[in-house]
């Protein structure tokens, strides 16, 4: 029996069903060519995606033995990309580099979905519930103090800020990335315990200081903060509706998984498509955070991957993690060029220079200040930290694509009068 329909019937085109408002909203990425049509820009965006990833592709396999962090070369292709798009404009037309101007909410709903469900599945589920309370302490209270820290020293700093602007700021800086760290000390043998505390911290970390800004980045469009005292209701309600909405959506999703009888496409895609699903349903229906439904989802999904067949399962950890090494990737290089071209455009300042090293000085003080004043509350687990492991669990607070994605939707933001270049400044800084 043919196993691929498609080549004994042509496959429809969708083109004639796609609403005319599609390419206005969800494919907001470039200037339109002279003859007023888009498809062209498109065509080169599409060029740029692919370019990028074989970009990434080949440092990883020729440029891995210098010792720079992957994450840290595309970026600099970044850069080096968005100069030479600053030098000739037909070179960033015809390349396509006009997909760092797209849509704030797209790169939000396109990266994050992908990239926290991705870790929430691949975690060691069994190690995870062992030190879910350790990382819960780091993540919820740790994270408040951080940002707290955060936003009184960038309060100082910039003295043009509101303190609406300055908390905004500590929360985007505020979400880590340590996978880096975690597979070096993978690779040298440290404990899994204290790997996976690292790695299911910054989890929770991620989606805590996620929910914070959303809650924060509501006031940017006044410039104030009108009603202090709901900050803390609305980030309780959005932080215990957002589990509990994508608790439910998980369980009806893998019922459908589980009564589907040996079929790989049918799971796999459900799988994947699970992210996304829970990322649009409740941000258009319920209105809490998105971020922490997506990650009850991926949890959920890895608790009860019993219920996917045994090869699906293994395809799906193979392929989260690939398609989430293409979104670092691109995140990395859009964000690069998003660097170079606020440069340009805004005219940073030398004081906004000296800022960001005080900044990076200030992130990883209160990183580690943090890590020695929650260490005593780490329950019976902290006999095992010594000094070395708390200065590993301090130095594994490294910034990466969330706090990435974050600075690209505060950039690309219409919520600033004209003049101001507060998103500039976050996309510099981070």
């Amino acid at each position: 029996m043919d196993m691929h329909p498609s080549r004994a019937h042509p496959v429809p085109t969708l083109a004639p069903v796609l609403p005319d408002t599609c390419s206005a909203t969800w494919f907001r990425w470039g200037a339109h060519d002279s003859s007023g049509g888009s498809s062209a820009s498109t065509t080169n965006e599409l060029f740029f995606i692919f370019m990028s990833l074989m970009i990434g592709v080949l440092s990883r396999r020729y440029l891995a033995r210098l010792g720079v962090p992957y994450s840290v070369l595309v970026y600099c292709y970044g850069i080096a990309l968005g100069q030479i798009g600053i030098l000739s404009s037909e070179f960033e037309a015809t390349v396509g580099m006009g997909i760092y101007r797209i849509d704030p909410n797209l790169t939000m709903a396109l990266f994050l979905p992908l990239l926290i469900f991705e870790a929430a599945f691949n975690i060691p589920l069994h190690v995870f519930k062992r030190v879910f309370t350790h990382s819960v302490v780091l993540a919820v209270p740790g994270v408040l103090v951080n940002v707290a820290l955060l936003g009184l020293t960038l309060g100082s700093m910039y003295k043009s800020w509101r303190w609406i602007k300055a908390l905004t700021f500590a929360c985007i800086v505020s979400t880590t990335d340590p996978v880096a760290v975690v597979g070096v000390l993978r690779e040298q043998g440290v404990s899994q315990t204290i790997a996976t505390m690292i790695e299911g911290e910054s989890l929770l970390n991620d989606a805590s200081a996620i929910a914070l800004f959303m809650v924060l980045k509501k006031d940017l469009s006044t410039n104030v903060l009108e009603c202090p005292w709901l900050v803390p209701h609305d980030f309780i309600l959005i932080a215990v509706a957002g589990p509990c909405v994508g608790y439910i959506l998980s369980r009806v999703l893998l019922y459908f998984v589980r009564h589907t009888f040996n079929d790989p496409f049918v799971e796999a895609i459900t799988t994947f498509s699970a992210a996304y699903l829970t990322w649009y349903a409740v941000e258009q229906l319920f209105g809490v955070s998105a971020v922490l439904a997506v990650l009850a989802v991926g949890l959920e999904f890895n608790h009860r991957r019993t219920a996917i067949s045994p090869e699906v399962a293994h395809f799906m950890e193979q392929f989260l993690s690939l398609m989430s090494f293409a979104a670092n990737t691109l995140i990395f290089m859009i964000m690069g060029i998003e660097t170079r071209m606020a440069i340009h455009d805004q005219n940073i300042s030398p004081h906004e220079v000296a800022g960001m090293f005080v900044l990076y000085v200030a992130v990883n003080l209160f990183r580690f200040l943090m890590v020695a004043l929650f260490h005593p509350f780490l329950g019976p687990l902290h006999s095992r930290i010594d000094w070395k492991c708390a200065v590993l669990l301090g130095w594994s607070g490294l910034r990466g694509p969330v706090s990435m994605a974050l600075a690209l939707n505060v950039r690309k933001s219409s919520f600033e009068p004209a003049g101001s270049h507060f998103g500039s400044s976050v996309a510099f800084h981070v």
